[in-house]
């Protein structure tokens, strides 16, 4: 009995330590924490400065629909830069609202960039809307005209340092919007959310 409460003190006090320590800095924790990518080339390059609990806001979106709403409302503020990941970008009512959204902010000069898995959004209206983003300059990563995006997995000796031949499948499921990073009106959403009708209107 005597042992269990020692080590409830103990871990009691782990968690005040660690409590005072995460309040001291951002909500993720103090720029030491960051380890970046394990790839040599990469490293910590394109991190930001890390900001104070002071300086950042954090809410929860419970509805498909709330998150839609703010998403377009931070694709129109954006005075920057745009970079969203999604695993699915589809060309249905939602995606090509993103889409003429993400055409007008680059006309205006901002930096707009997407990133989609190259093989999750094989419709031909997905396909032509991402040809149509490329065709008004629009960086568009994981898409290839006429379907020949899969070229881009095959392993190129040379080409491609960072190739673990132990995971031939490089799929990946982010979900992130960001916004203005690196100006104090930054903003990000992250979460389980593709960009679609399906996924825009779920309850959670």
């Amino acid at each position: 009995m005597q042992h269990a409460a020692e080590a409830a003190a103990r871990l009691a006090g782990d968690i005040a330590a660690q409590l005072t320590r995460a309040r001291a800095a951002s909500v993720f924790g103090p720029p030491s924490d960051f380890d970046g990518s394990r790839l040599p080339d990469i490293g910590t390059a394109g991190l930001y400065r890390v900001r104070t609990p002071e300086q950042c806001e954090v809410a929860v979106l419970d509805t498909g629909e709330d998150s839609f709403a703010l998403r377009l409302a931070m694709l129109k503020r954006a005075r920057h830069s745009i970079r969203i990941q999604a695993l699915i970008f589809k060309g249905d009512e939602s995606g090509l609202r993103v889409a003429q959204v993400l055409k007008q902010k680059h006309a205006e000069g901002v930096d707009v960039r997407v990133i989609v898995d190259a093989f999750s959004n094989p419709p031909l209206q997905s396909q032509w809307m991402l040809f149509d983003l490329k065709q008004n300059g629009i960086e568009v990563e994981g898409y290839e005209a006429l379907g020949l995006q899969w070229i881009n997995e095959i392993p190129v000796p040379g080409l491609m340092p960072n190739y673990d031949p132990a995971r031939p499948d490089k799929r990946f499921h982010e979900k992130l919007w960001l916004i203005d990073v690196g100006t104090p009106d930054a903003i990000g959403v992250t979460g389980g959310l593709n960009i679609g009708i399906s996924s825009l209107t779920r309850s959670r």
